[in-house]
């Protein structure tokens, strides 16, 4: 994607990542273990083994993976540097006090190298995009971390964008403002309960026509479960699926990455999803299975085909964009040639 932030918060960065991606997801699980995000006595999945490790990649090419994580951490401090310029604004206007900040992230880190599809290759030339060391994380630049980087930074979840594993899915979800207790809640929340959330606080209530819960008990310092061991929360991108319902869920990633075959994990014994229970409850597999195909139905989700790639499906969508729109131009002038040549026909 094209990631860009601006130099001075690169340069910053351009030295931290060279001990490579089998170091910096150790770093990241200890880091996870420290916060008291992740428990201590709890295995992870030794998800750099199918990669090769940093020692066998090429010096230019880790020159260029160095750099491309300096522009990732430049931009995210960009990011933090001017949300503290907008606490101070709000704070020099007396609004501090009476503003919500949500902090969050839609999925785990991008961990495509689009650089291995020939479409992406071609369509690049195409486009102002630019991949020169030198102006890497400039505008116009198109900068991409790689699978082993991302799944680095995923640490300690499995996997990341796109996949159904924790390291896909898991997000910070970062809330403060009046009326929110300091402090962590490990508990189940869902990207459709901030709407939710927000309407309860400004409303006093949740919309009928908003899906999600109101965390507003969670930032009141309530432990108590968002969810009951009832209700079961699906969802699919891509043709990767998952559903949660109570401590359990189930994931199906598609190869290379996964088999296509439904997993059952325990999350609260197992929050790295090391130990895949399908074999052992296979009357709770069913049940989430069961619940899942419900959430299918009422949500019309589409069985993708398994041959089904993105790179194809980018390739068709982008001469859907650029080509159709010409031909439709092409058919009308062709059209109106048509016309005018039979009309001067007649006059003859």
């Amino acid at each position: 994607m094209p990631l860009q932030a601006p130099k001075d918060f690169i340069e910053k960065y351009l030295t931290t990542y060279q001990a490579g991606w089998n170091i910096l997801r150790e770093q990241r699980k200890n880091s996870a273990i420290e916060k008291g995000i992740f428990p201590s006595d709890k295995d992870i999945v030794d998800s750099l083994s199918t990669y090769d490790s940093w020692s066998q990649v090429e010096e230019e090419d880790k020159k260029m993976l160095i750099k491309s994580m300096a522009v990732f951490a430049g931009m995210l401090d960009a990011m933090d540097f001017h949300i503290g310029r907008f606490i101070d604004y709000l704070k020099q206007r007396n609004l501090y006090e009476n503003t919500i900040f949500i902090v969050t992230a839609d999925n785990g880190p991008e961990g495509n190298d689009p650089s291995d599809h020939e479409v992406w290759r071609e369509w690049i030339k195409t486009t102002i995009y630019d991949r020169d060391y030198e102006t890497l994380g400039d505008e116009d630049s198109y900068v991409f971390i790689g699978s082993e980087f991302a799944q680095a930074m995923a640490s300690p979840s499995h996997l990341f964008k796109f996949h159904m594993s924790e390291g896909g899915l898991r997000v910070p979800l970062i809330i403060s403002g009046p009326g929110v207790a300091k402090g962590k809640n490990h508990n189940f929340a869902f990207v459709t309960d901030i709407a939710a959330t927000i309407n309860d606080i400004v409303f006093g209530g949740v919309n009928e026509r908003i899906i999600g819960k109101s965390l507003q008990a969670s930032l009141a310092g309530s432990q108590d479960k968002n969810y009951s061991d009832s209700e079961a929360i699906g969802l699919e991108v891509t043709g990767n699926s998952a559903l949660f319902k109570g401590d359990y869920k189930i994931v199906r990633n598609r190869p290379p990455n996964g088999s296509n075959q439904w997993e059952l994990y325990n999350l609260f014994e197992d929050p790295g999803e090391t130990k895949n229970l399908a074999q052992i409850m296979p009357e709770k597999l069913q049940e989430l299975v069961s619940d899942y195909g419900a959430y299918v139905e009422k949500n019309g989700v589409i069985d993708l085909p398994l041959d089904y790639e993105w790179a194809k499906e980018m390739q068709t969508n982008t001469i859907k964009r650029n080509v159709l729109p010409l031909l439709g131009w092409a058919i009308l002038v062709i059209t109106l040639i048509g016309i005018i040549a039979v009309m001067i026909l007649r006059k003859k």
